[in-house]
């Protein structure tokens, strides 16, 4: 995280979406089953706490919720794990 916080905010939310939630690791999650995996929260905690480190701001719930909408209907795109499990 003492990385992504030198980037710029732009630069590292596009690396956030892209790369960190790519669908390489959906497949993977979609492919395995994974119902309740204790990994999954922590990667998405840590999703989150990289996200509110970007945005400089503490997320609520409801912000995490939306951020992981998809761009089109308002999000960030940020793909939650835990959505995805089989």
């Amino acid at each position: 995280m003492e990385r992504i916080s030198r980037l710029s905010a732009q630069d590292a939310l596009l690396l956030l979406r892209v790369s960190f939630s790519a669908s390489r690791v959906q497949h993977l999650l979609r492919c395995m089953p994974s119902v309740d995996n204790p990994a999954l929260d922590l990667s998405d905690g840590h999703l989150r706490s990289v996200l509110s480190c970007i945005t400089n701001t503490n997320l609520s719930d409801i912000q995490w919720l939306q951020a992981s909408l998809p761009i089109k209907h308002g999000g960030l795109g940020i793909h939650q794990c835990h959505y995805n499990q089989y």
